[in-house]
C-alpha cells in the first residue's frame, strides 16, 4: 500500500521483500503473482529474496539500503515488518505464548482470574486452525474489547473466534482472503484440497463494469469443511469474503455451499456465480 502511495505521488518506489513474493502469508502463488504483475505494471520496483542488513546515510539522513545481495540508493525508508505484542507489563505476572502474547481464553481472561486482556497484546482463537494464536488485526482487537467488557461487568460472553479475514486494494486490483491458504494449511500438517474458478461477475450481456473474478476455496480433505478462501478481481468483491468467514466459523462443508441459495439479478451477478460453481466443481 505504501509502495503504491509513493508511486502515485510521483516518487520512484522500491519494495524489498525477504520472501519470494508479496502477500505470502495471506494468499497462494497464483494470487501473489497477480499482485506482483499489478505492481510492476504500475512502475513499482520489486526486489525479492533479499534481506535488509544495514541502512547508510549522513547527518541523520538515510541515503542507501544495504541487503545481503545488493545496494539501493534512497531518500526515505519505511520498515513494514509486522508486529510484536506489547506485553512487557504482564511478562512477570501472566502466562505468555512463544510470541510473547498474553494467553487468554474465549472470555479474554488471563492466567490470573482477576485480569482480562484485550487487543494486539493477546492471543485469540483461530477457527481455521483450532488453536489460540497471535492474529493482530484491528477488527479482532475491537471484538476482544467487547467480550472482555461484558465479562468484567458480569455478563458472560464468549468469543466466536476469528478467521483472520483481510483485504487489500492496489490500484484497481481487489484481493480478499480469510482462513488458511493451501500453503499455510500444509505447513501446519493439514490435508486440504482446493477448488479454483474464474468467471465474469455478471452475465456476458451486461457490458458495463463487468470484470473477471477468480476464487479459490480451501477445504479439509476428510471432513470437507471449508478452511479458507481467496478472491481477486477489479470488481469490488470484498463483501463476499464475509460469507466464507462465517462458513469457517460454523464448520460449513464445501458440499453444503454448492446448493446454497444465492440470489440472482443481472445487475449484480450470474444465476450460478463463481461461488456456487467453484463448490460444484469440488463435488
Amino acid at each position: 500500500e505504501l509502495a503504491e502511495a509513493f508511486k502515485r505521488l510521483g516518487k520512484e518506489s522500491t519494495l524489498i521483500e525477504h520472501g519470494d513474493t508479496v502477500l505470502r502469508g495471506y494468499y497462494d502463488d497464483k494470487f501473489c503473482k497477480k499482485m506482483e504483475d499489478n505492481l510492476r505494471d504500475h512502475g513499482v520496483n520489486l526486489v525479492f529474496n533479499e534481506e535488509v542488513v544495514k541502512l547508510e546515510g549522513t547527518d541523520g539522513k538515510v541515503s542507501k539500503v544495504i541487503t545481503d545481495k545488493g545496494e539501493y540508493d534512497c531518500d526515505m525508508v519505511v520498515m513494514s515488518i509486522g508486529f510484536k505484542p506489547n506485553s512487557s507489563l504482564a511478562k512477570d505476572h501472566l502466562k505468555l505464548n512463544d510470541h510473547k502474547a498474553i494467553i487468554t481464553d474465549k472470555h479474554q481472561q488471563t492466567s490470573d482470574e482477576n485480569v482480562f486482556a484485550v487487543g494486539d497484546s493477546t492471543v485469540i482463537f483461530n477457527n481455521a486452525t483450532g488453536k489460540f494464536e497471535y492474529v493482530a488485526l484491528a477488527t479482532n482487537a475491537v471484538r476482544s474489547g467487547i467480550v472482555a467488557g461484558h465479562n468484567v461487568c458480569g455478563t458472560k460472553l464468549e468469543s466466536n473466534g476469528v478467521q483472520g479475514s483481510n483485504g487489500i486494494k492496489i490500484y484497481d486490483l481487489c484481493m480478499v482472503s480469510t482462513g488458511l491458504t493451501v500453503r499455510n494449511a500444509e505447513k501446519l500438517g493439514m490435508e486440504v484440497e482446493y477448488t479454483d474458478f474464474t468467471d465474469l461477475q455478471k452475465p456476458p450481456f451486461m457490458e458495463e463494469n463487468n470484470k473477471e473474478v477468480t476464487i479459490r476455496i480451501v477445504y479439509d480433505k476428510k471432513s470437507r469443511e471449508i478452511k479458507g478462501c481467496q478472491i481477486m478481481s477489479e470488481y469490488d468483491i470484498s463483501m463476499m469474503i464475509h460469507m466464507f468467514s462465517l462458513a469457517i466459523q460454523e464448520h460449513v462443508t464445501i458440499d453444503k455451499l454448492a446448493l446454497t441459495d444465492i440470489f440472482f439479478l443481472p445487475h449484480y451477478n450470474q444465476p450460478y456465480n463463481y461461488v456456487t460453481m467453484a463448490a460444484i466443481q469440488a463435488l
